[in-house]
């Protein structure tokens, strides 16, 4: 074996193995934030995030989309408890309740006791068979009732990873 073929034989298989990939992967979008966003609302969402994605005329994308936020209990020392709701969305700001994607936070608060200060929720979910056009992903969070404390989320991001393959 001369010189020119070694890289060559070792270059090729890694080369085929990694082209799969490659044409299966349509793209990566997200969106992150460590400004403050308070969650007013029981009767809307906020849009804590959201990215917008383009998929060309005539394809099919299947999508996987990630949500992450902290959460701030600011109803401390007080004996109420508070929930909230986060979910993932396409093409609306209004989803509806209850959905798959739909993510659930409560703080428990105790008089004269130490609670949880400050929450992570995650929610992670398929979006399948998405027609051509111009979409928009959200990260969405609400209020379950409006005699629930305000919310503040001090940071968030979510990702979006699309491809034409099921596979």
């Amino acid at each position: 074996m001369n010189a020119k073929t070694v890289p060559i034989s070792i270059i090729l298989p890694i080369l085929l193995t990694l082209t799969p990939l490659t044409a299966l992967s349509e793209g990566v979008e997200g969106a992150k934030t460590n400004a403050n966003i308070v969650v007013r609302s029981a009767a809307t969402w906020i849009t804590l995030s959201e990215s917008k994605i383009v998929i060309p005329s005539g394809q099919t994308w299947h999508c996987i989309v990630s949500g992450s936020a902290d959460a701030i209990n600011s109803a401390s020392n007080n004996s109420l408890d508070n929930q909230y709701r986060f979910t993932l969305s396409l093409d609306t700001v209004n989803p509806g309740l209850d959905g798959p994607c739909e993510r659930s936070l409560e703080f428990d608060n105790n008089l004269a006791v130490d609670d949880v200060g400050i929450e992570d929720v995650n929610s992670t979910c398929p979006f399948k068979n998405i027609a051509s056009g111009t979409h928009i992903f959200r990260w969405q969070a609400r209020k379950v009732s409006s005699n629930d404390f305000n919310l503040t989320v001090p940071d968030n991001s979510h990702t979006v990873m699309c491809s034409r393959n099921l596979q």
